[in-house]
């Protein structure tokens, strides 16, 4: 697995994840399609996969575009952002696995920032969105404090401590 980090609006980035022997990769949060669409040409690879930590718009802002340029990508959240995540067709809950290529991806469900946030476990990372910084953590917006310690300290704190 190949993690390029794609800087998205000013603040953010999405992160392409590639799946090395087929070239097909995934993109976690993009908050826009143009850089996105940059970093799979410069890499060479097919799109075929969102996968979205949360329907807040500098997370999901690129959806319609890069479905619009790739009507058949699967586009990945938690069941309760249906209806809150652009061209969402696939709706998951904590503990569920799936295949993007030949990555497997294990979703937790980690509310605080929002009540669907989810982070993605793809081999030895972790992909967080807004729940977890590296020196903080997402606002609350939808989640309360005590969902929020749990996500952080139970969900993603039971990962291996090698996790990246």
């Amino acid at each position: 697995m190949k993690v390029i980090p794609v800087p998205c609006l000013q603040d953010n980035y999405a992160y392409l994840v590639i799946d090395e022997s087929s070239k097909e990769a995934a993109v976690v949060d993009p908050s826009e399609a143009p850089p996105v669409l940059a970093a799979i040409a410069q890499a060479g690879v097919k799109l075929v996969a969102i996968l979205s930590t949360h329907h807040h718009w500098d997370h999901i802002g690129g959806n319609k575009a890069l479905l619009k340029a790739m009507p058949d990508l699967a586009v990945y959240a938690h069941v309760s952002d249906v209806g809150r995540v652009d061209g969402q067709t696939v709706q998951l809950n904590s503990g569920d696995t799936f295949k993007v290529s030949g990555l497997e991806v294990r979703t937790l469900h980690n509310p605080g920032h929002t009540t669907g946030a989810v982070s993605y476990v793809i081999e030895d990372a972790v992909f967080t969105g807004d729940t977890m910084f590296a020196a903080g953590c997402g606002r609350l917006f939808e989640g309360t404090p005590a969902m929020m310690y749990t996500s952080l300290c139970k969900t993603l704190g039971s990962l291996p401590p090698e996790t990246r």
